[in-house]
């Protein structure tokens, strides 16, 4: 197939390509389904839109040799944008289809009204007049930016009797004025993605060349089916020793950067390079990114000069060849400074529009942890309480251990958020970290520093200290956060639970304060903690009705939240097998208690007093839900878990009832049994 030792270029998409220090000619495909369909075609209008090197003349070509009618074609150039020599040379075209136009084509001029009254309506009447069908083929029509020029060959449409058929072959999208003659069933549109070539087409063309089948599937997807683009990747598989060359290797970018990027208004250029750090645009993203307020008008100008970039309700997609050319100029031609500008910029955009881990990308790319300090920051409460840890995770995964570790707010974003999975090694790393950030001395700023008072209410979650510490934590945290601060959530239900088991005033009025400030912040979990735990302490109270309520609305923030993937959800599953329990609710109650059971078991090292407090709660459930057994194993776990700091607390004593219970349902039923 090597012919000489240098191919004569041939534009757009024939099917001889250039490639240097080779001549290779490949097989023609033909498109035979699209030939199907615009052979059987009667419509007045058709339109053929495709970036250049989509087989646009390929395709016309071969429409040419099976369609039975005369097919004739005017090849346009910007001379053409003058209406009176776009006029002519249609004309002159049509003149061999029919009688000549001698006395038409000397009526023609620019000047006004003639032209409007005159040359538009004349040149429709010669359209209308061929004596035999035809099909006339305007090339390039992208290149007609002048409005006259469109409304001339919006008349010519107009113009064309039943029969025959106006091609119009362009680069851009196709003219407003379609879209009437579309409803009308008048008009029909070959699309960039129709002008793809599919897997048979692909392969094919691969066929003919002696390369293997599955050749063609990988061409297919490295080109999405563009022709030019799947031609030089053959090229390249038929250069390349081994078989492994890629549309890169065939000069994919020079064609990009000579065929659409170096004929695009330098502005639109210097707009798509630019914001080419972002898979697809809006215009507001393009205005923040660019620091500009017309990117609209530069986008939709840029879709109608080629189909490469499309607009699809209102975001702007480019083909990713073109894409990977666009980012390939941003590296070559824009500084390093700037680029990092860009992506800053983009980040806090993303941020702003409530997209955190698109914003954390580009501001990792621009060494901004400010913007990534926010984003994770936001995250973190919304994965301590609302059940949703995965987006914590997915912001935290874009970042090396290096960088978490070296960040003061990201290491204590990491140490949550293995908190939340039940990881303790994790929690304990990362928790080592924040605490070598927070510096020596800190629990004595708790009071006066937001981070210490942050990293205060993790360590009151672990409560690796006591009860009495944990509750000194918490209540220096609630002088150090600031009021809108999530972790005062937490830190007022570790309070409340505290002062409760210590049998110290104020736990209720912190249990309210707590559920107030979790729904203002939409910290769901705690606002089911809270509940859930009120609603206990109403059922120890004896108000029945109003205890299980409390529960019962519990369950249902869990539920509506979906945070029974969370934990940390043990605390209010547990109090909710009791009430179901309680209600006689048996099936669902064992369901319950079996998945308040296994969060538990992934809590451990997690609030010692929870360890004995959810036991309890369990063991109750079990009993009422006549699960002797389990309910004694729950009894001897948290005697297990009974730490002497917390044997002088009312757990004990909550402890000492449970296992009574257990003696008097052991004597009652011989042992007892399930």
């Amino acid at each position: 197939m090597v012919l000489a030792d240098r191919l004569v270029v041939v534009r757009d998409d024939d099917r001889v390509l250039d490639v240097p220090g080779l001549v290779a000619v490949l097989p023609e495909v033909t498109r035979r389904s699209l030939l199907d369909r615009l052979t059987g075609t009667r419509a007045a209008l058709v339109i053929v839109c495709g970036p250049a090197g989509a087989g646009k003349s390929t395709l016309l070509r071969q429409w040419a040799v099976e369609d039975r009618r005369a097919t004739v074609q005017v090849d346009l150039s910007p001379r053409h944008g003058s209406p009176a020599m776009l006029a002519d040379a249609v004309v002159a075209a049509l003149s061999t289809v029919g009688p000549d136009e001698h006395g038409a084509r000397a009526a023609i001029t620019d000047e006004e009204p003639a032209f409007s009254a005159v040359v538009v309506p004349g040149l429709g009447d010669v359209a209308a007049s061929r004596a035999r069908p035809y099909v006339l083929v305007l090339d390039d029509v992208h290149l007609l930016r002048e409005p006259r020029a469109q409304q001339l060959i919006r008349s010519l449409a107009d113009g064309v009797p039943d029969g025959s058929t106006l091609v119009l072959a362009t680069r851009g999208a196709p003219p407003a004025w379609v879209a009437r003659l579309r409803a009308e069933g008048r008009a029909v549109v070959v699309h960039p993605s129709d002008l793809a070539f599919d897997a048979d087409e692909a392969a094919e063309l691969v066929s003919g060349l002696g390369l293997p089948q599955d050749a063609a599937s990988d061409l297919l997807r490295e080109t999405d089916g563009w022709a030019v683009a799947l031609h030089l990747a053959v090229l390249a598989r038929m250069t390349d020793g081994d078989g492994g060359a890629s549309y890169d290797d065939a000069g994919i970018t020079d064609y990009l950067r000579s065929e659409v990027l170096d004929r695009l208004p330098c502005e639109q250029r210097d707009l798509l390079v630019r914001t080419s750090i972002v898979e697809a645009p809006t215009a507001e993203l393009c205005d923040a990114v660019l620091d500009r307020d017309d990117s609209a008008r530069l986008l939709r100008d840029a879709v109608r000069r080629t189909s490469l970039v499309r607009e699809d309700h209102g975001v702007f997609r480019a083909h990713h060849l073109l894409l990977d050319t666009l980012r390939a100029e941003l590296a070559g031609t824009v500084d390093a400074d700037e680029t990092a500008a860009l992506h800053t910029r983009a980040g806090r955009w993303f941020l702003a529009q409530g997209d955190p881990e698109t914003a954390v990308h580009h501001a990792l790319l621009a060494h901004d942890m400010e913007t990534v300090e926010s984003a994770v920051g936001h995250a973190v409460p919304e994965s301590a309480g609302s059940g949703r840890s995965d987006r914590l995770t997915r912001l935290l995964g874009q970042m090396s251990e290096e960088q978490i570790a070296g960040n003061p707010w990201l290491a204590l974003a990491a140490a949550w958020g293995s908190l939340q999975r039940g990881d303790v090694d994790g929690r304990d790393r990362w928790t080592v970290h924040a605490e070598a950030h927070a510096g020596r001395g800190w629990r004595e700023r708790v009071r006066t520093d937001s981070y210490a008072a942050s990293l205060a209410v993790l360590l009151a979650m672990v409560g690796r200290d006591g009860v009495a510490a944990t509750a000194q934590l918490c209540e220096d945290a609630l002088v150090g956060l600031a009021p809108d601060d999530p972790f005062r959530c937490p830190a007022s239900f570790l309070l409340a639970v505290s002062r409760t088991i210590q049998e110290q005033p104020g736990a209720v009025e912190l249990l309210v304060e707590g559920r107030r400030l979790a729904r203002a912040l939409s910290v769901a979990v705690n606002a089911a903690d809270t509940l859930a735990f009120e609603g206990m302490l109403t059922l120890m109270r004896g108000d029945v009705a109003a205890g299980l309520a409390l529960i019962d609305e519990a369950a249902a923030v869990v539920a509506e939240h979906q945070a029974d993937r969370l934990a940390t959800a043990a605390h209010p599953l547990s109090a909710y097998a009791l009430s179901l329990a309680i209600q006689g609710r048996r099936a669902e109650g064992a369901r319950v208690l079996a998945q308040a059971r296994r969060l538990t078991h992934q809590l451990q090292g997690l609030v010692p007093w929870f360890q004995v407090l959810a036991r309890l709660v369990q063991g109750r459930a079990a009993l009422l839900l006549g699960d002797v057994p389990l309910a004694r194993e729950l009894a001897s776990e948290a005697r297990q878990a009974l730490t002497p700091d917390l044997a002088a607390t009312t757990l004990s004593g909550s402890l000492a009832e449970l296992e009574e219970m257990l003696r008097r349902a052991a004597g009652s039923a011989g042992g007892g049994g399930r």
